[in-house]
């Protein structure tokens, strides 16, 4: 997406990339196929650490894309929490 959307320290600028992605279907499903199967890693790590780890195996996931991205299938259970649209963007 170019080095427009780094800030000076070399992190991605959320705000840039989100001007870019979120006004072209494009470059937000680019976005997607770069993204998606790193944090798909990133779950699958969790999960398996969190077998041998104290907490039981549990692992929360907050997706955004839970179903989009296919991450619902490595679920075991799934909660739905809905409220008024102007109390969350508090």
């Amino acid at each position: 997406f170019g080095n427009e959307i780094l800030n000076p320290d070399g992190s991605v600028n959320r705000t840039a990339l989100g001007g870019i992605v979120f006004v072209d279907a494009e470059k937000l499903k680019q976005l997607n196929e770069i993204s998606h199967p790193i944090i798909a890693e990133m779950i699958q790590k969790e999960f398996e650490e969190s077998v041998s780890d104290s907490n039981g195996g549990i692992v929360f996931l907050e997706a955004a894309l839970l179903i989009e991205a296919n991450w619902y299938k490595v679920c075991g259970h799934i909660w739905v929490v809905s409220l008024d649209p102007t109390i969350a963007l508090r």
